[in-house]
């Protein structure tokens, strides 16, 4: 029997956000980028060990950080459909805005907003140009300059 190297439903990179108050992280996601909860998985301490949340056609894994962790804050590049409308609703339900959405030199909208536990969410925007419009591109496909953005 082949075991297939990825599941179905997960792509290549599944990333993880470690928190110190996961159930409070996974309210947000719901309320603001219509997460559904997958799986949740609560020790004996009463602190989650793992839990799934899919966004979109990702899912990301947020947990409880033990207590000698230290701070672990993520930012996650979240691609939706109007970058505007993701950006009120994120801030409307308890984020904070970092950066106003904006044009970026290559087509995407983007707007930053930290969450109630210090985590950065980027939503993008449809691409505002055509392909083969953008930026110039080294050979091996990377991107020749970008923009110095907002750092938080």
């Amino acid at each position: 029997m082949t075991v297939k190297p990825i599941p179905d439903g997960y792509h290549t990179v599944t990333p993880w956000i470690i928190s110190r108050d996961t159930a409070g992280l996974i309210d947000y996601l719901k309320e603001a980028f219509d997460a559904e909860e997958i799986a949740r998985v609560v020790g004996d301490d009463g602190r989650i060990g793992h839990a799934e949340v899919r966004i979109g056609d990702s899912i990301v894994m947020p947990f409880d950080a033990p207590p000698h962790w230290p701070p672990t804050p993520a930012f996650l590049r979240l691609y939706v459909e109007d970058a505007d409308a993701a950006h009120r609703r994120a801030v409307a339900v308890g984020g904070t805005s970092v950066t106003e959405v904006t044009h970026l030199f290559f087509g995407d909208r983007v707007g930053r907003v930290r969450d109630p536990l210090g985590n950065l969410r980027g939503g993008a925007g449809c691409r505002g140009l055509p392909r083969g419009t953008g930026p110039p591109r080294h050979p091996s496909g990377v991107l020749r300059q970008g923009p110095r953005s907002a750092r938080a």
